[in-house]
């Protein structure tokens, strides 16, 4: 929107209605900044981690600077002024990101991913889920988390993260050879029409 709002500035667009966009697209930004900067996740981190900081100075940052050229643009100081606060106000977002023993951001991203998908069907907050590990060639794994109502997904992740994603989404693994493995999945008429659609 922000870039929207200097591409209309620099064709010729009414001061005030373009004025309007950066306030509001600034305004979003920074809201979502805030709600992605203090949501908590339902992750089992090690008494000796840290989960990473979210990016939103990479966010907030670059909407700043957006904001600030296209108020310098239309010559409205006041607007300049509450985009050049919000584009400092970021600044030390951006290097403060990775705190010393923070866990590596792709493991964190990976572990919410599978928190979210065993949320979704039914395990409740802080609740373990099944899952199985087979490795794929030399340094990849396949983690597939089966959720108590027998829907499954899958997620492709290196070998040496296996064991912190596991951990931190709380995934209890499981032998992959067992004949119960098999019984944990649901594959009913939709999965394999899915599958015969990939072919």
């Amino acid at each position: 929107m922000l870039a929207g709002a200097l591409a209309w500035a620099l064709a010729g667009g009414d001061a005030e209605t373009v004025g309007s966009l950066v306030v509001i697209g600034l305004g979003s930004v920074i809201a979502d900044a805030i709600v992605w900067r203090f949501a908590e996740r339902d992750l089992d981190v090690p008494g000796d981690a840290t989960l990473p900081s979210a990016p939103w100075g990479l966010v907030v940052g670059p909407a700043g600077a957006l904001g600030l050229a296209t108020a310098v643009f239309l010559g409205v100081p006041l607007l300049a002024v509450a985009c050049a606060i919000a584009l400092i106000a970021a600044l030390p977002g951006l290097y403060t990101r990775f705190p010393a023993g923070a866990l590596p951001s792709r493991v964190v991203a990976d572990a919410g991913r599978v928190r979210w998908f065993a949320e979704a069907h039914g395990v409740s907050r802080g609740e373990t889920v099944g899952g199985y590990v087979a490795p794929v060639g030399e340094s990849g794994a396949r983690l597939v988390v089966v959720a108590p109502d027998s829907a499954w997904a899958s997620l492709m992740i290196r070998q040496r993260d296996v064991d912190l994603v596991a951990r931190l989404a709380r995934v209890q693994l499981r032998d992959r050879t067992s004949p119960q493995a098999g019984r944990d999945l649901a594959t009913g008429g939709r999965y394999w029409a899915t599958m015969n659609k990939s072919w």
